[in-house]
């Protein structure tokens, strides 16, 4: 079941983003990426980094929405891209959220 979320990912984000991923195993690592930290975001609190907008590396350290008991207060009908990762920031108790291709290992 795993494989396939990751291989339904890899192929959107190739499919969507072909300007950030110039392969598919490019894509295919991003995916793998994707699901480890949001496994991990759903066990618990979780230590990880992203660059920044602003090209800055920021460490964070966060957990799932639904570990935080976070309520979406509207509705707003749009959906996310396939690329965001959104999660609880524990140390600002606020919700963030950056793109895959911002993560850093």
């Amino acid at each position: 079941m795993m494989k396939q979320k990751v291989m339904m990912t890899a192929w959107a984000l190739f499919r969507d983003l072909k300007n950030k991923y110039s392969s598919f195993a490019d894509a295919l690592r991003a995916a793998w990426a994707k699901i480890k930290l949001l496994r991990k975001l759903n066990e618990g609190k979780v230590k990880f980094f992203f660059t920044k907008k602003s090209g800055e590396r920021r460490e964070a350290v966060g957990t799932s929405l639904q570990l935080a008991n976070y309520k979406r207060k509207t509705n707003t009908g749009k959906t996310k891209p396939i690329s965001m990762i959104t999660y609880w920031d524990t140390e600002k108790e606020a919700v963030r959220s950056f793109h895959i291709w911002q993560l850093t290992v």
